[in-house]
């Protein structure tokens, strides 16, 4: 009984982090790039949030990854360099279909389309980054938090390979447990700050 109180503190301590950097988006508007940048921050975190209610409290996984991918078609909108190249953002769906076909689950299926639509961020947020579309250290930021995000998922699914695989290491799985929030929070935190106009540099 105590492991479990003290897991399920440790994971609303952490959700907290996670709400922290929602406000701390909402506190910085008025100093953010710029409105559309602001709005699309600001609403990725709101989903980041309610993605994390239904996926450690409520755990309605289904809903907590569709939630999330409504997150990256935001950051998709976010740190595309050209709006021409949101029109593959359909495609994302699918590796879903695929996934339905072969699987008939709903959580593969949603997460395909994820895993879809997070590569395309991932994408677009390094080729923002090449092209220096923002200024130094927002860049920085965006990225670093992309990629700590995209190391979080990654132990995401080593963690849950066990499902669909055999003979997983326990000693793996456990390691990928440890690191997810350890990816997770340190990205949270650089997204939430990655729109706020620091002084230019470049």
């Amino acid at each position: 009984m105590q492991d479990i109180i003290y897991i399920n503190s440790i994971n609303l301590s952490k959700m907290a982090v996670i709400a922290l950097c929602f406000a701390i988006v909402l506190m910085c508007r008025k100093s953010a790039i710029s409105r559309f940048d602001s709005n699309c921050l600001a609403f990725a975190m709101l989903f980041t949030l309610l993605a994390d209610v239904f996926l450690v409290p409520i755990f309605i996984p289904v809903l907590g990854v569709a939630f999330f991918c409504v997150v990256q078609v935001l950051y998709c909108a976010r740190y595309a360099t050209a709006r021409r190249h949101l029109r593959i953002l359909p495609a994302a769906v699918l590796p879903g279909v695929a996934a339905f076909i072969f699987t008939r689950d709903a959580l593969i299926t949603i997460a395909a389309v994820y895993a879809a639509l997070f590569l395309m961020s991932i994408t677009f947020c390094v080729m923002m980054f090449a092209k220096k579309r923002y200024s130094a250290p927002n860049r920085h930021l965006m990225l670093a938090g992309m990629l700590l995000f995209m190391l979080c998922d990654i132990c995401v699914a080593i963690f849950n390979s066990h499902m669909i695989l055999d003979n997983v290491s326990p000693a793996l799985i456990d390691g990928a447990r440890s690191a997810i929030w350890l990816f997770y929070v340190p990205g949270q935190v650089f997204l939430s700050i990655s729109g706020y106009r620091f002084k230019r540099a470049t």
